[in-house]
């Protein structure tokens, strides 16, 4: 995957299908303090992804009204996003061995490095029950 907003854009729609201005809104609401993007990135995302068959428009509906396009994932947009989170998170857990590694050098003492390690668990468990008031 080519960067991490069309990771994002990816998994936004895997919640439910929706159309470009939804998604901005969306993203800001979960995401804005965490990466920061124009709502351009968010409609170039959705240009990508649909250009390589991750995504696809929904029908429009018959409402009389301007037509918004609504997009939802396909089969390979929804394996390639569970393979991307997955790598990240191996990613992520390489990474956190090597900075307990660094900090066990650094400050020397066990119950330092505890403290350290205890104090990422906790912030890590603060982000994801914020994920859960997000819903």
């Amino acid at each position: 995957m080519r960067s991490t907003v069309d990771l994002v854009v990816l998994g936004l729609l895997l919640e439910h299908p929706s159309y470009g201005y939804e998604l901005c809104k969306r993203y800001e609401r979960r995401f804005d303090q965490l990466a920061r993007v124009s709502r351009s990135h968010v409609y170039s995302a959705l240009n990508s992804l649909q250009r390589d068959g991750l995504i696809e428009p929904l029908p429009a509906d018959d409402s009389g009204r301007q037509p918004k396009v609504r997009y939802r994932p396909t089969a390979a947009g929804a394996a390639l996003f569970r393979d991307e989170v997955s790598e990240q998170l191996d990613e992520t857990v390489r990474r956190s061995r090597l900075l307990g590694q660094l900090a066990a050098i650094g400050v020397g003492r066990r119950d330092e490095v505890l403290e350290l390690v205890d104090g990422h668990e906790h912030a890590v468990a603060a982000a994801l029950a914020a994920l859960d008031g997000d819903g």
